[in-house]
């Protein structure tokens, strides 16, 4: 991830706009996209953790 340079002049106004406005794209791109989204966010846990593909669907129960 790239890291942003936020400016550090905008008055709080600007800034309660900006963060609004980043607000209202954050969930129209969930309501679009909701469902790709939580498939590659688990796709990239499992990725971190190093699990199986699969894993998440195994019960502890089913184990013992």
């Amino acid at each position: 991830m790239s890291t942003i340079d936020i400016p550090e002049y905008w008055t709080a106004k600007e800034a309660l706009a900006m963060f609004e406005f980043i607000d209202e794209i954050r969930e129209c791109i969930w309501n679009q996209y909701d469902i790709q989204i939580a498939e590659a966010m688990r796709e990239d846990r499992r990725t971190d953790t190093g699990l199986p593909q699969g894993s998440e669907d195994f019960d502890d129960e089913d184990i013992f």
